[in-house]
This record gives C-alpha cells, sequence and structure tokens, in this order.
C-alpha cells in the first residue's frame, strides 16, 4: 500500500545499472516511492528481480538543480526510467490561496516534471529506450475545492504528459 501523503518537493529517478529482460517499457511496472522507508521494501523487491536500481529525492522547485543531478547520474549509468511523484500540499479553496504560493506550488506539481523530463530526456533517446511516469492523476480528473492547488496543478502535469506523449510518439520514450 501507498500512503496518500507525498513529500512536499521529492522525485524520484529510477536507473537501471544492469540488463534485465526486455518487456514493453509500460508492461514491466515497478513504484519506488520518494520515502526512504517506502522506498527501501521497493527496492529490495527489484534487486530480488536481478534489476539493480538507484534512487534519489531532490528538490523539484530547483530546476537547475535537476539537469545537474540528471548529469552526474547518466554519467555512470543509464537512465531508463522517470518517476515524478511530487506534490505540494497546499489544501486551500481557490478564493483563500495566496496567488504566490500558487506560483510555487506550480512549480513543483508540474515545472519540476517538465524540467526533470528535459534533463533525462537526451539520456533515454541515446540508448534507445525510456519511460516517463507521473503519478497523482486523480485530482485532474476530479478536483476538490479543498484542495484547488494540488487539483491544478495535477490537470497540468496531466496536460504535460499527454503533450509529451503526442510529441514523443515516434521516439523509443514512452509518457504516461
Amino acid at each position: 500500500p501507498v500512503p496518500l501523503h507525498r513529500p512536499k518537493r521529492t522525485a524520484v529517478a529510477i536507473r537501471k545499472t544492469v540488463e534485465a529482460p526486455k518487456v514493453a517499457p509500460l508492461q514491466q511496472k515497478a513504484a519506488v516511492e520518494a520515502q526512504a522507508q517506502v522506498r527501501a521494501p521497493s527496492l529490495e523487491e527489484l534487486t530480488k528481480q536481478g534489476i539493480k536500481v538507484q534512487a534519489e529525492s531532490l528538490d523539484v522547485s530547483d530546476t537547475a538543480g535537476i539537469g545537474i543531478s540528471v548529469a552526474k547520474w547518466s554519467s555512470s549509468a543509464k537512465i531508463e526510467v522517470l518517476a515524478y511523484n511530487a506534490v505540494a500540499p497546499t489544501f486551500m479553496q481557490p478564493t483563500q490561496l495566496d496567488p504566490e504560493q500558487t506560483v510555487m506550488d506550480l512549480r513543483i506539481n508540474v515545472v519540476g516534471a517538465l524540467a526533470a523530463t528535459q534533463a533525462v530526456l537526451p539520456a533515454m533517446k541515446s540508448v534507445g529506450t525510456g519511460c516517463v511516469l507521473f503519478t497523482g492523476g486523480g485530482w485532474a480528473h476530479y478536483p476538490w475545492d479543498q484542495a484547488a492547488s494540488p487539483s491544478m496543478g495535477k490537470a497540468a502535469l496531466r496536460s504535460l504528459a499527454m503533450t509529451l506523449g503526442q510529441e514523443l510518439c515516434d521516439s523509443p520514450v514512452r509518457v504516461g
């Protein structure tokens, strides 16, 4: 079971460092959470399956830092999967939201996903495979007035996923 509350400002990049059996990118599903206590059992399960992985957390509101981290990761191993699971949990109705806080929330909820995707795409394209996964689409489909900011962020994230999917449909990178 995955907890409903996610820590603020985290993303996980999963990189495979040994060859695993080839399967369609979206058929092999592995959920690796950003929180260390949740992430450890998932990493252990992947290791038992013969897949060596490394997961790291970072501040997704720092778009420059994302690029630096990805460059560091890709220098030692190929990056094949990006799992973006970040949310700024500002729970308020729309009329109660502070506009500046909402801008910061959007940096976490969607701009970080864009920056992380842009950072990993060259590495994924160079190895000829990749999968970008965005999580938490429920509020994109069913917004909740008490969570207006996360609802707006997840709607924007869904739009990003759909437009990336359209753009990358002829590439070896899959988006979902």
